[in-house]
């Protein structure tokens, strides 16, 4: 089903960014697994990384169903992780390296959501993105810069979600009565 390709390529954008920022600083990210009790010595990170980068460029290249199948199983392992990281507390993920935040529910939505896009592409494959770029406009380019600000997008809401949900959790009574009493 091409309607997916783009929303599915968005996906694996946020998975290369992901690997490119544990590849940078590996760190946060190793950090936060241990806080899980989970393994994560001994250039872990940086592994983890690059395996996302070349999830990422497979699924890209090949568009293929055992690539699709691998990108889901990886959302739903971080969607468990991330669950797990809010009700143990934690208060970064280490996702995007030293950029991550706190773990969200916004997270949890974006990577199910991510599995559910990566599961749908298991059933109807995008294929290659080469064919599909050649039968873009201008080359791809826009349905390339689409793609790209659409996976933008969806790390700054993983990365900002606790702040997003704090301000969408204020009630207009409340921010009325705040807005008096410093007024």
């Amino acid at each position: 089903m091409e309607a997916l390709a783009g929303p599915y390529q968005a996906t694996l954008v946020v998975l290369a960014l992901g690997g490119l920022a544990k590849l940078r600083r590996p760190h946060a990210f190793e950090y936060a697994l241990r806080q899980l009790r989970l393994p994560a010595r001994g250039g872990f990170g940086r592994a983890a990384g690059a395996i996302e980068i070349a999830l990422a460029i497979a699924a890209f290249v090949t568009g293929a169903r055992w690539v699709a199948l691998l990108v889901a199983t990886a959302y739903v392992l971080f969607t468990l992780v991330v669950l797990v990281s809010i009700r143990r507390g934690l208060t970064d993920c280490g996702c995007f390296g030293a950029r991550s935040a706190p773990p969200s529910r916004i997270h949890v939505v974006v990577n199910a959501s991510s599995a559910v896009l990566a599961a749908l592409a298991v059933a109807w494959p995008p294929g290659p993105i080469g064919p599909l770029l050649a039968e873009q406009p201008a080359f791809g380019v826009p349905y390339l810069l689409a793609v790209g600000t659409a996976g933008w997008l969806l790390v700054v809401l993983t990365t900002t979600g606790v702040e997003l949900e704090s301000v969408l959790a204020v009630r207009p009574d409340t921010a009325t009565r705040r807005a008096r009493a410093a007024g």
